[in-house]
């Protein structure tokens, strides 16, 4: 006789993710809450996406707060990686500029790699998919690989 369904055991969760992965990305919503703290206590690194708009480029200073306050008290070992741009595009000269404030302002911080503004990444967030499953030849895709590529390279 077959045990009853939810009496199988499911194998355990590996007590140690570094030794099935190279990365865990953890994404956080644009708000400082306890989900963003909690993120940056069990990081190693983190990376702050920015949009070329005023209010992004300010709350690079409220993110930067929370990180140094975790890297004090709670997780020593916490490293910037960088800051990297998203919904990027460059043809208003107001998006140049913030280009240039940012560079000025955080230079080997901010990393080359740019997202560019694609209607495909909304479009796989409505249908839950990534980016990489759902549009892969897409402008977004190919940004967000040479990010990833950026980072290990390095690494």
């Amino acid at each position: 006789a077959e045990p009853p369904h939810n009496s199988v055991a499911e194998p355990p969760l590996p007590l140690y993710p570094e030794d099935y992965f190279d990365y865990i990305l953890i994404d956080c919503p644009p708000a400082l809450s306890i989900l963003t703290f909690n993120a940056l206590a069990a990081a190693t690194s983190i990376l702050i996406p920015v949009e070329l708009g005023a209010l992004s480029v300010d709350g690079i200073g409220n993110m930067l707060d929370a990180y140094t306050a975790v890297k004090r008290r709670i997780n020593k070992d916490l490293v910037m990686r960088g800051l990297f741009i998203v919904k990027s595009d460059e043809r208003p000269r107001v998006a140049r500029e913030t280009i240039d404030i940012l560079k000025d302002a955080w230079g080997a911080h901010l990393l080359n790699a740019r997202v560019r503004q694609c209607v495909k990444i909304q479009e796989s967030q409505w249908h839950h998919l990534d980016i990489f499953k759902h549009a892969p030849e897409c402008n977004a895709a190919k940004d967000y690989a040479a990010l990833v590529d950026e980072l290990i390279t390095d690494n």
